[in-house]
């Protein structure tokens, strides 16, 4: 009898231990099956873009997404100390300089989830103008300019130039024109006259035309890194007062083909130097524009060109000086606008006939004068009084 309890105490006791296996095995399974719901995590993104005139700088993250949530919050570092944390996508930011900068955005959705993205940008460097002075005995930094009298220029290219270079001629003076406000300067000659050589360079003043010309020989005394040179000549009015400059009345451009080749294409070739570069340069000197300071890399008229450079359109700096110089012209009623109806006293020669340049003004001095551009970025200007 002992023995039958004990056995069924036994099956109890395991029964029991069974049951309860089974209870937790069923408990686990419940509880391994309840759905996980999972929060997305937002994705960030952005772009930026900075403003023409300053180092203001545009970041729009309207890229960043966060599916089936809200973003509430963008974080910015903005990678020069700075930080910002806005509410809405578009946010701007100035920086002090130029330079590159490496931007973080970090996005937080309603979940508070969050998301990050970087990027880096490099902001151009903003050149603040440099008005032309308004009159100066020191000749290099003389204004020299046309009077509305003698324009437009009516300017001869040598036969000595190929097919697309005589083309350039034509882009380099709508170039100049167009900065400007459209003032005509220029009337480029279709025909083309023969070349001239000269061994002085202001030999070349002494005929009637306004030419550009090609030189195979150049000149005694000129360095081998001279590209091309602009010489001119006109009245020095107003001398050595504040108000003096140089009232232009005559110029010539001629090309250094000695030591140097030049492409009409943009791609880089064999140490070539971009025509159109060097055309834009004198004839910017042409029209009375000085050098600018080397550091202006993107200007026109800075001193030196080298054979990897394309520099086809005016900087801001070149444009606010061609506007300063002939602000008179720009803004006065009968300015030479470029409408088709333009009157002058030049003939389609080329030559300078003028009334005002045949009469020399009573305190004026006539003074030749050449500018060059160099390869290695020598600033060369010369001054002669031709007769006092």
């Amino acid at each position: 009898m002992n023995q039958i309890k004990q056995t069924l105490a036994q099956l109890t006791t395991s029964s029991f231990i069974t049951l309860l296996f089974i209870i937790s095995t069923i408990s686990l399974s419940l509880y391994s099956c309840k759905p996980v719901i999972s929060v997305p995590v937002p994705t960030a993104g952005f772009t930026a873009s900075q403003d023409s005139s300053s180092y203001k700088v545009t970041f729009d993250a309207s890229t960043s997404k966060s599916n089936s949530t809200s973003i509430i919050k963008y974080q910015w570092n903005f990678g020069d100390g700075q930080n910002a944390t806005v509410t809405t996508a578009i946010t701007n930011h100035t920086y002090a300089s130029s330079g590159t900068y490496k931007i973080t955005l970090t996005v937080t959705n309603d979940q508070n989830k969050d998301g990050s993205a970087q990027a880096q940008i490099t902001l151009a460097t903003i050149i603040t103008p440099t008005p032309i002075p308004t009159g100066t005995p020191d000749p290099n930094n003389r204004v020299n300019k046309w009077s509305a009298t003698n324009l437009p220029i009516n300017l001869r290219v040598s036969n000595a130039f190929n097919s697309s270079e005589i083309a350039l001629v034509t882009t380099s003076a709508n170039t100049w024109e167009a900065g400007a406000n459209n003032l005509n300067f220029f009337n480029v000659n279709a025909t083309t006259v023969a070349n001239k050589t000269f061994s002085t360079i202001y030999d070349y003043l002494n005929d009637t035309e306004m030419g550009i010309y090609k030189s195979t020989a150049w000149f005694v005394g000129e360095p081998s890194q001279t590209l091309a040179i602009c010489v001119f000549e006109g009245y020095l009015i107003n001398k050595d007062t504040a108000d003096e400059y140089l009232r232009l009345i005559n110029f010539d451009i001629v090309f250094n083909y000695r030591d140097h080749q030049f492409r009409t294409t943009d791609t880089p070739s064999g140490g070539k130097i971009d025509f159109l570069s060097v055309l834009l340069h004198e004839m910017g000197h042409s029209l009375g524009l000085n050098h600018s300071a080397p550091s202006f890399t993107d200007s026109i008229m800075k001193p030196s060109v080298t054979a990897l450079e394309n520099i086809h359109s005016l900087s801001p700096l070149d444009q606010d000086n061609i506007e300063n110089l002939y602000a008179d012209l720009i803004t006065s009623p009968a300015a030479l606008i470029l409408d088709g109806t333009n009157n002058n006293n030049n003939d389609n020669d080329g030559s300078v006939n003028s009334t005002e340049d045949s009469t020399p003004p009573a305190n004026g001095v006539l003074i030749r004068g050449y500018r060059s551009l160099q390869l290695d970025g020598t600033i060369k200007t010369k001054f002669l009084n031709r007769n006092h």
